[in-house]
């Protein structure tokens, strides 16, 4: 920063870096930029097919992300938030609901439909128990509810006659096969190397150790069943299947992009994560932030252009050498005969002023309670994007942000019966796929119960219920 009154560069501040931000520590200057959204770097770049040697044949796998480590990222992320990943935990919950039970279905005189659990099929009993579908189905709702995207996988019978068992495969490691001309999806690739040595850098003189990954047959996404059943009066002698299912999303061909990923490109996400770091720095220092610096998105740029900078080691040095001379400015603020320049360009119409660089000082008395409603707003909005009410989840602090019982109870009744397109998608397999070629009986069907919750004047014991009206 050369318009800067110059010091002499004693003081060698400790550089803190944080998305979209950096503080230093020998002024207490945080430094913040007028335009940027780290979080949208891991869903920019295109991807190409990647060209993987299984055996004699080589195929071509969508990368899921730039990287082909889209959702290893997302995941991540997750846990470093603990309200998004509170927010994940509930989503999973309320979507469990009571489970998955086969019921037949019982009509009122307006039509209305009552499902009735139904346990009289020893054969449907059996198989339920000797598939676990407790695991199964949580597991389908984590990847579900993290990435849109779930991958379950059938098990024919060595007579063709039956789907023995259903399992799921993790979504973290799964991908698709290049749709071929038809636009149809042939097969699926497990591994656990995706996004490290199963990257974009892997061609067909670099094989990877054998079985990985695994391939498996997909069925028709359009026509799951009638691609069943012809694949089986074939005799092809494939016994494993993955049924493509998702939660759609506008444009996405291979892998969906769950709405609530909105969090990580507006910036909010990195804005929440942010606040906690900074006042574990500040409870060690026991200081606050005495100045905020902000500089325009282009102000690196302006520099390396006018000094002719071009190499990227050089531009890093550079960066370092200005975060240095802005913290020498403002290390002994109280100074007189200091002075700093710093340019200004208007917008096209020239009605507005854009400053290259806008320093402000803070408050520097420690009040123990920086930060608590920027907090709280990144919270609710993240909460907002990731269809979770704060106040049935305890995001929003301080004692005026809680919420009677009855106002509670609603809201987590309108939660559950938002669940029903997600628990549609899950249930599909069963429904659609493993009971008609089981030739189990056509009105027994499966079904989520919600965990229906009533008030203690009615039910002094609080339990729940499981009669649901649809």
């Amino acid at each position: 920063m050369s318009q800067l009154s110059p010091q002499s560069q004693k003081s060698h501040p400790e550089i803190l870096e944080f998305p979209g931000a950096v503080f230093l520590t020998g002024s207490k200057t945080l430094i913040t930029y007028s335009s940027e959204s780290t979080g949208r770097e891991i869903f920019s770049g295109k991807t190409s097919p990647i060209e993987v040697p299984i055996g004699k044949k080589t195929y071509e796998v969508v990368p899921w992300g730039k990287k082909n480590n889209l959702p290893q990222l997302i995941t991540e992320k997750v846990y470093v938030s603990e309200v998004v990943s509170s927010n994940i935990e509930f989503n999973i919950a309320t979507g469990y609901g009571q489970g998955v039970t086969p019921v037949k279905y019982e009509y009122d005189s307006h039509g209305r439909r009552t499902p009735i659990p139904y346990y009289d099929n020893p054969e449907i009993n059996d198989w339920l128990e000797q598939n676990d579908i407790t695991n199964y189905l949580l597991e389908q709702l984590t990847d579900m509810k993290m990435y849109f995207n779930v991958f379950p996988e059938i098990i024919i019978s060595e007579d063709q006659r039956r789907i023995t068992n259903i399992f799921s495969k993790e979504a973290m490691f799964s991908r698709w096969e290049k749709m071929d001309k038809h636009g149809v999806i042939r097969n699926h690739f497990y591994s656990a190397n995706w996004g490290q040595t199963l990257s974009s850098q892997m061609s067909p003189k670099s094989p990877e150790k054998e079985n990985d990954p695994i391939i498996t047959p997909v069925l028709d996404f359009r026509f799951p069943l009638r691609d069943l059943r012809e694949r089986m009066s074939a005799k092809t002698n494939d016994r494993r299947f993955i049924v493509p299912v998702r939660f759609p999303t506008p444009g996405n061909q291979y892998y969906q992009k769950p709405y609530w990923w909105s969090v990580f490109e507006s910036g909010w996400y990195d804005y929440a994560v942010l606040i906690p770091k900074y006042k574990r720095k500040l409870i060690s220092e026991l200081s606050v932030i005495r100045y905020h610096v902000q500089l325009s998105d282009d102000y690196f740029e302006q520099i390396y252009k006018s000094e002719k900078i071009t190499d990227e080691k050089a531009k890093e040095s550079r960066k370092t050498l200005e975060y240095q001379n802005i913290n020498d400015f403002l290390a002994n603020s109280e100074t007189t005969n200091k002075s700093i320049l710093s340019g200004i360009k208007y917008s096209p119409d020239g009605s507005v002023q854009m400053q290259r660089m806008k320093i402000t000082k803070i408050d520097d008395n420690v009040k123990g309670g920086e930060f608590i409603e920027d907090s709280e707003e990144a919270s609710n909005i993240i909460c907002y994007a990731m269809g979770v009410h704060p106040s049935i989840r305890g995001a929003s602090p301080g004692k005026s942000k809680t919420i009677n019982g009855t106002e509670a109870r609603e809201l987590f009744i309108i939660k559950q019966n938002l669940e029903r397109t997600y628990r549609d998608r899950l249930l599909f397999p069963f429904n659609h796929i493993i009971k008609p070629f089981n030739n189990w009986p056509p009105d027994v069907f499966f079904h989520i119960f919600d965990i229906t919750l009533t008030t203690l004047d009615k039910n002094p014991n609080g339990t729940a219920t499981l009669k649901t009206e649809i």
